[in-house]
Protein backbone atom coordinates (compact mmCIF):
# COMPACT_ATOMS: atom_id res chain seq x y z
CA UNK A 1 0.00 0.00 0.00
CA UNK A 2 1.43 3.26 -0.88
CA UNK A 3 1.99 5.87 1.67
CA UNK A 4 0.64 9.44 1.42
CA UNK A 5 2.79 12.19 2.18
CA UNK A 6 1.88 14.25 5.34
CA UNK A 7 -0.93 16.28 4.23
CA UNK A 8 0.42 19.12 6.14
CA UNK A 9 2.90 19.72 3.73
CA UNK A 10 0.41 18.98 1.01
CA UNK A 11 -1.70 21.75 2.23
CA UNK A 12 1.04 24.57 2.78
CA UNK A 13 2.62 23.74 -0.95
CA UNK A 14 -1.14 24.15 -2.31
CA UNK A 15 -1.69 27.01 -0.39
CA UNK A 16 1.99 28.25 -1.53
CA UNK A 17 1.29 27.38 -5.02
CA UNK A 18 -2.11 29.47 -4.90
CA UNK A 19 -1.37 32.23 -3.75
CA UNK A 20 1.25 32.63 -6.29
CA UNK A 21 -1.42 32.02 -9.00
CA UNK A 22 -3.54 34.42 -8.11
CA UNK A 23 -0.34 37.18 -7.33
CA UNK A 24 0.61 36.75 -10.86
CA UNK A 25 -3.01 36.26 -12.14
CA UNK A 26 -3.75 39.71 -10.34
CA UNK A 27 -7.81 39.45 -10.44
CA UNK A 28 -9.75 42.63 -10.08
CA UNK A 29 -9.85 42.30 -6.08
CA UNK A 30 -5.99 42.49 -5.77
CA UNK A 31 -5.37 44.58 -9.10
CA UNK A 32 -4.52 47.89 -8.02
CA UNK A 33 -1.51 46.20 -5.80
CA UNK A 34 2.14 45.97 -6.91
CA UNK A 35 3.84 42.57 -6.97
CA UNK A 36 4.94 42.14 -3.15
CA UNK A 37 2.08 43.96 -1.40
CA UNK A 38 -0.01 41.61 -3.52
CA UNK A 39 1.42 38.44 -2.95
CA UNK A 40 0.98 39.21 1.24
CA UNK A 41 -2.49 39.95 0.20
CA UNK A 42 -2.82 36.24 -1.05
CA UNK A 43 -0.89 34.62 1.25
CA UNK A 44 -2.84 35.98 3.77
CA UNK A 45 -6.09 35.37 2.36
CA UNK A 46 -5.24 31.85 1.56
CA UNK A 47 -2.81 31.13 4.25
CA UNK A 48 -5.70 31.88 6.79
CA UNK A 49 -8.72 30.97 4.96
CA UNK A 50 -6.72 27.09 4.73
CA UNK A 51 -6.37 27.39 8.52
CA UNK A 52 -9.58 28.20 9.39
CA UNK A 53 -11.19 24.82 7.08
CA UNK A 54 -8.59 23.08 8.87
CA UNK A 55 -9.89 24.11 12.21
CA UNK A 56 -13.27 23.14 11.32
CA UNK A 57 -12.62 20.34 10.61
CA UNK A 58 -10.43 19.51 13.44
CA UNK A 59 -14.05 20.77 15.71
CA UNK A 60 -16.66 18.55 13.62
CA UNK A 61 -14.38 15.27 14.22
CA UNK A 62 -13.86 15.91 17.92
CA UNK A 63 -17.53 16.38 18.44
CA UNK A 64 -19.05 13.74 15.53
CA UNK A 65 -15.72 11.30 14.98
CA UNK A 66 -18.20 9.17 13.40
CA UNK A 67 -19.17 11.93 10.38
CA UNK A 68 -19.09 10.72 6.80
CA UNK A 69 -15.57 11.63 5.35
CA UNK A 70 -16.86 13.91 2.53
CA UNK A 71 -19.41 15.67 4.86
CA UNK A 72 -16.20 16.37 6.86
CA UNK A 73 -14.25 17.57 3.57
CA UNK A 74 -17.82 20.03 2.70
CA UNK A 75 -18.62 21.02 5.94
CA UNK A 76 -15.12 22.04 7.15
CA UNK A 77 -14.91 24.05 3.52
CA UNK A 78 -18.12 25.86 3.80
CA UNK A 79 -17.42 25.70 7.80
CA UNK A 80 -14.10 27.64 6.56
CA UNK A 81 -15.49 30.16 4.58
CA UNK A 82 -18.04 31.65 6.96
CA UNK A 83 -15.22 31.97 9.39
CA UNK A 84 -12.75 33.27 7.63
CA UNK A 85 -15.58 36.20 5.62
CA UNK A 86 -15.01 38.39 8.09
CA UNK A 87 -11.49 38.03 8.53
CA UNK A 88 -10.94 38.93 4.61
CA UNK A 89 -12.98 42.02 4.93
CA UNK A 90 -10.51 43.03 7.54
CA UNK A 91 -7.48 41.76 5.58
CA UNK A 92 -8.91 43.97 2.83
CA UNK A 93 -8.98 46.97 4.79
CA UNK A 94 -4.93 46.88 5.46
CA UNK A 95 -4.23 47.02 1.80
CA UNK A 96 -4.85 50.21 -0.42
CA UNK A 97 -7.27 48.43 -2.88
CA UNK A 98 -9.08 52.00 -3.73
CA UNK A 99 -12.53 52.08 -5.06
CA UNK A 100 -14.25 49.70 -7.35
CA UNK A 101 -16.42 50.83 -10.48
CA UNK A 102 -19.34 48.50 -9.17
CA UNK A 103 -22.14 50.95 -8.71
CA UNK A 104 -24.39 49.66 -10.85
CA UNK A 105 -23.93 46.15 -9.83
CA UNK A 106 -25.81 44.58 -7.17
CA UNK A 107 -23.65 42.35 -4.93
CA UNK A 108 -21.59 45.52 -4.53
CA UNK A 109 -23.98 48.07 -3.36
CA UNK A 110 -25.33 44.86 -1.27
CA UNK A 111 -21.96 45.06 0.56
CA UNK A 112 -21.57 48.80 0.71
CA UNK A 113 -24.92 48.88 2.65
CA UNK A 114 -23.93 46.80 6.03
CA UNK A 115 -20.84 45.43 7.91
CA UNK A 116 -23.25 42.19 7.75
CA UNK A 117 -24.27 42.59 4.09
CA UNK A 118 -20.65 42.96 3.70
CA UNK A 119 -19.73 39.65 5.59
CA UNK A 120 -22.51 38.13 3.62
CA UNK A 121 -21.37 39.15 0.32
CA UNK A 122 -18.21 38.00 0.48
CA UNK A 123 -18.67 34.77 1.58
CA UNK A 124 -21.06 34.15 -1.08
CA UNK A 125 -17.78 35.55 -3.46
CA UNK A 126 -15.09 33.08 -2.21
CA UNK A 127 -17.17 29.97 -2.01
CA UNK A 128 -16.95 28.76 -5.60
CA UNK A 129 -13.19 29.56 -5.46
CA UNK A 130 -12.40 28.29 -1.98
CA UNK A 131 -14.78 25.27 -2.32
CA UNK A 132 -13.20 23.91 -5.30
CA UNK A 133 -9.41 24.56 -3.82
CA UNK A 134 -10.44 23.04 -0.85
CA UNK A 135 -11.82 19.64 -2.68
CA UNK A 136 -8.70 19.41 -4.79
CA UNK A 137 -6.38 19.36 -1.70
CA UNK A 138 -8.41 16.82 0.13
CA UNK A 139 -8.83 14.67 -3.10
CA UNK A 140 -6.26 12.14 -2.60
CA UNK A 141 -6.38 11.27 0.96
CA UNK A 142 -10.54 11.37 0.77
CA UNK A 143 -10.17 9.05 -1.75
CA UNK A 144 -7.49 6.33 -0.31
CA UNK A 145 -10.29 7.09 3.16
CA UNK A 146 -12.76 6.05 0.49
CA UNK A 147 -11.25 3.28 -1.19
CA UNK A 148 -10.01 1.85 1.99
CA UNK A 149 -13.74 1.50 3.53
CA UNK A 150 -15.03 0.06 0.00
CA UNK A 151 -12.04 -2.46 0.36
CA UNK A 152 -13.17 -3.45 3.53
CA UNK A 153 -16.87 -4.05 2.92
CA UNK A 154 -15.84 -6.02 -0.22
CA UNK A 155 -13.65 -7.99 1.35
CA UNK A 156 -15.47 -8.62 4.79
CA UNK A 157 -19.13 -8.76 3.67
CA UNK A 158 -20.05 -10.83 6.76
CA UNK A 159 -17.63 -10.02 9.15
CA UNK A 160 -19.09 -9.64 13.13
CA UNK A 161 -18.15 -7.75 15.69
CA UNK A 162 -16.63 -10.53 17.03
CA UNK A 163 -15.05 -11.76 14.52
CA UNK A 164 -13.01 -8.92 13.87
CA UNK A 165 -12.31 -8.77 17.17
CA UNK A 166 -10.70 -12.01 16.93
CA UNK A 167 -8.57 -10.53 14.06
CA UNK A 168 -7.36 -7.94 16.31
CA UNK A 169 -4.19 -10.44 17.59
CA UNK A 170 -1.54 -8.46 19.92
CA UNK A 171 -3.39 -4.41 18.54
CA UNK A 172 -6.37 -4.77 20.39
CA UNK A 173 -7.45 -7.12 22.75
CA UNK A 174 -11.04 -8.55 22.31
CA UNK A 175 -11.14 -9.22 25.87
CA UNK A 176 -11.87 -4.97 25.94
CA UNK A 177 -12.80 -4.17 22.71
CA UNK A 178 -15.58 -1.53 23.31
CA UNK A 179 -18.00 -0.18 20.76
CA UNK A 180 -15.94 2.63 19.82
CA UNK A 181 -12.78 1.19 19.48
CA UNK A 182 -14.55 -1.63 17.06
CA UNK A 183 -15.80 1.39 15.41
CA UNK A 184 -12.19 2.81 14.68
CA UNK A 185 -10.59 -0.72 13.81
CA UNK A 186 -13.34 -0.87 11.33
CA UNK A 187 -12.20 2.56 9.32
CA UNK A 188 -8.70 0.96 8.69
CA UNK A 189 -8.17 -0.88 5.39
CA UNK A 190 -7.76 -5.10 5.37
CA UNK A 191 -4.58 -4.92 4.50
CA UNK A 192 -2.81 -3.28 7.43
CA UNK A 193 -5.11 -4.95 9.83
CA UNK A 194 -5.60 -4.17 13.38
CA UNK A 195 -2.55 -4.36 15.36
CA UNK A 196 -1.90 -0.90 15.99
CA UNK A 197 1.67 0.27 16.91
CA UNK A 198 1.40 3.97 16.80
CA UNK A 199 -1.29 6.80 15.62
CA UNK A 200 0.40 10.46 14.31
CA UNK A 201 -1.82 13.54 14.29
CA UNK A 202 -1.48 15.66 10.80
CA UNK A 203 -3.94 18.32 11.05
CA UNK A 204 -7.46 16.94 10.58
CA UNK A 205 -6.38 13.46 9.42
CA UNK A 206 -4.47 10.47 11.25
CA UNK A 207 -1.36 8.16 9.88
CA UNK A 208 -2.34 5.22 11.48
CA UNK A 209 0.66 2.42 11.67
CA UNK A 210 0.20 -1.53 12.49
CA UNK A 211 2.63 -4.31 12.36
CA UNK A 212 1.29 -4.83 8.60
CA UNK A 213 1.58 -1.30 7.51
CA UNK A 214 0.03 2.69 7.25
CA UNK A 215 -2.50 4.29 6.09
CA UNK A 216 -4.58 7.68 6.49
CA UNK A 217 -7.86 8.15 7.42
CA UNK A 218 -9.86 11.21 9.15
CA UNK A 219 -9.70 11.43 12.43
CA UNK A 220 -8.35 13.06 15.38
CA UNK A 221 -5.85 10.95 18.81
CA UNK A 222 -9.09 12.16 20.82
CA UNK A 223 -10.84 10.10 19.15
CA UNK A 224 -8.78 7.39 19.74
CA UNK A 225 -8.00 8.04 23.07
CA UNK A 226 -11.55 8.11 24.12
CA UNK A 227 -11.67 4.52 21.89
CA UNK A 228 -8.37 2.74 23.24
CA UNK A 229 -8.49 3.94 26.77
CA UNK A 230 -6.16 2.60 29.06
CA UNK A 231 -4.66 0.27 26.42
CA UNK A 232 -2.72 3.39 24.61
CA UNK A 233 -1.22 6.16 25.49
CA UNK A 234 -0.98 10.02 23.96
CA UNK A 235 3.14 10.96 24.79
CA UNK A 236 3.17 13.92 22.59
CA UNK A 237 0.99 16.27 21.09
CA UNK A 238 0.41 14.77 18.16
CA UNK A 239 1.47 11.24 18.49
CA UNK A 240 -0.37 8.17 20.59
CA UNK A 241 1.15 4.59 21.02
CA UNK A 242 -0.09 1.20 22.15
CA UNK A 243 1.46 0.19 25.22
CA UNK A 244 2.00 -3.31 24.32
CA UNK A 245 3.79 -1.83 21.24
CA UNK A 246 6.59 -0.11 24.05
CA UNK A 247 10.11 -1.98 23.28
CA UNK A 248 12.16 0.69 25.11
CA UNK A 249 12.90 4.06 25.58
CA UNK A 250 15.72 6.00 24.11
CA UNK A 251 17.89 9.47 24.37
CA UNK A 252 18.95 11.39 20.97
CA UNK A 253 20.79 14.81 22.01
CA UNK A 254 18.14 16.38 24.01
CA UNK A 255 15.20 14.25 23.09
CA UNK A 256 13.65 11.14 24.16
CA UNK A 257 11.75 8.66 22.06
CA UNK A 258 10.06 5.51 22.73
CA UNK A 259 10.97 2.31 20.50
CA UNK A 260 7.92 0.56 19.24
CA UNK A 261 7.73 -2.97 17.53
CA UNK A 262 8.61 -2.72 13.68
CA UNK A 263 11.50 -0.39 14.41
CA UNK A 264 8.90 2.43 14.71
CA UNK A 265 9.74 5.45 17.35
CA UNK A 266 8.12 8.32 18.44
CA UNK A 267 9.08 11.55 20.27
CA UNK A 268 8.12 11.97 24.08
CA UNK A 269 6.71 15.10 25.15
CA UNK A 270 8.97 16.22 28.62
CA UNK A 271 5.33 17.36 30.14
CA UNK A 272 4.14 13.64 29.34
CA UNK A 273 7.34 11.96 30.91
CA UNK A 274 5.82 11.28 34.71
CA UNK A 275 2.50 10.16 32.99
CA UNK A 276 4.59 7.76 30.64
CA UNK A 277 6.21 6.78 34.42
CA UNK A 278 3.26 6.04 35.94
CA UNK A 279 1.54 3.70 33.03
CA UNK A 280 4.70 1.51 32.06
CA UNK A 281 6.45 1.77 35.34
CA UNK A 282 9.22 3.86 36.97
CA UNK A 283 11.59 0.66 36.43
CA UNK A 284 10.89 0.59 33.11
CA UNK A 285 11.98 4.11 33.16
CA UNK A 286 15.11 3.90 35.55
CA UNK A 287 16.17 0.70 33.73
CA UNK A 288 16.31 2.76 30.46
CA UNK A 289 17.90 5.99 32.25
CA UNK A 290 20.65 3.76 33.40
CA UNK A 291 21.49 2.21 30.04
CA UNK A 292 21.52 5.65 28.59
CA UNK A 293 23.76 6.60 30.99
CA UNK A 294 26.17 3.85 30.85
CA UNK A 295 25.81 4.19 27.19
CA UNK A 296 27.16 7.76 27.38
CA UNK A 297 29.76 7.05 29.79
CA UNK A 298 31.52 4.34 27.35
CA UNK A 299 31.33 6.89 24.48
CA UNK A 300 33.05 9.12 26.86
CA UNK A 301 35.64 6.76 28.18
CA UNK A 302 36.61 5.53 24.75
CA UNK A 303 36.75 9.12 23.75
CA UNK A 304 39.63 9.68 26.48
CA UNK A 305 41.63 6.65 25.53
CA UNK A 306 41.55 7.90 21.81
CA UNK A 307 42.36 11.35 22.64
CA UNK A 308 45.39 9.47 25.47
CA UNK A 309 46.89 7.86 22.41
CA UNK A 310 46.82 10.49 20.30
CA UNK A 311 48.54 12.73 22.38
CA UNK A 312 51.03 9.35 23.17
CA UNK A 313 51.81 9.03 19.57
CA UNK A 314 52.78 13.27 19.32
CA UNK A 315 54.89 12.99 22.38
CA UNK A 316 52.73 14.94 24.48
CA UNK A 317 51.68 13.83 28.16
CA UNK A 318 48.25 12.90 28.13
CA UNK A 319 46.19 14.76 30.24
Amino acid sequence: MAVLRPFASRIVAAGAGLSLLFTLLAPESSAPLTFVPRLVFWVLHIGIGLSAAVLVAKALLAVRPSTKDWVVVVMSGLGGVVLFAPLAIGIESLFPLGGFDGDNDFMEKLARSSLAMAIVVEALEMTPPFMAAWLLINLEPVRAVITNARTAKATEPEATVTERQGDAGEGASADACSPEMQAFLDRLPPIIGTDIVCVSSDLHYLNVTTRQGQAMILGSLQELEDAFGDQGLRVHRSHWVYIDAVVSLSKSGKGWFLNLVGENRVPVSRRKRNEIAGRLGEDFLKNHLEKEKKGSNRIRKSGRRKRGRTELKKGVEPK
